[in-house]
């Protein structure tokens, strides 16, 4: 396994020799699935090997890879922050409930991944919970940019209002 590991991870760098490598922070130790066959699966398949090689090959090739925090990278929308366990009907589809973009869900992870190379504030979030509390103020800020904030109370605009003094034309 280890060995199939390395050739795929040689050949991605072979493949792209200038791409920048950014992957999840993963703990394949702590990742529990529902099905018993599955965890024996990861517990024997190596998978933690992969960023120790990809650490490796990466400094042999000249080049370096980074991990970043992989805290809500699938439910979160690459375009206004928002996180939701609904924005992911399925497992290949990515859907946004707030701002309705759709991509496939792989992609969507990617420029998340992507985008969090080098966010200090991101980085310096202690635990899952502070990772959350960023991206619902992230998302908080892009609805107002594009204002789509809900004014409270309702505004009354006084056109339909009729007086007295009034004339129809018309």
């Amino acid at each position: 396994m280890r060995q199939s590991i390395n050739q795929a991870v040689n050949q991605m760098l072979a493949d792209h020799p200038d791409a920048r490598i950014i992957y999840e922070d993963l703990s394949v130790v702590s990742m529990r699935f529902k099905a018993k066959a599955m965890n024996a699966y990861l517990s024997a398949s190596n998978l933690a090997h992969i960023p120790e090689q990809i650490a490796w090959a990466t400094s042999k090739h000249g080049s370096a890879a980074h991990a970043v925090k992989a805290a809500y990278s699938s439910q979160e929308c690459s375009r206004c922050h928002s996180v939701d366990r609904a924005n992911r009907p399925d497992q290949a589809t990515f859907a946004c409930v707030a701002c309705h973009h759709r991509d496939h869900a792989d992609h969507n992870a990617a420029a998340n991944l992507a985008s969090r190379f080098g966010d200090t504030d991101l980085a310096a979030c202690k635990n899952k919970a502070e990772v959350k509390a960023l991206l619902l103020w992230r998302h908080e800020q892009w609805k107002q940019h594009n204002r789509l904030t809900v004014v409270e109370p309702p505004v009354q605009l006084g056109l339909w209002a009729c007086s007295e003094t009034s004339t129809d034309v018309g």
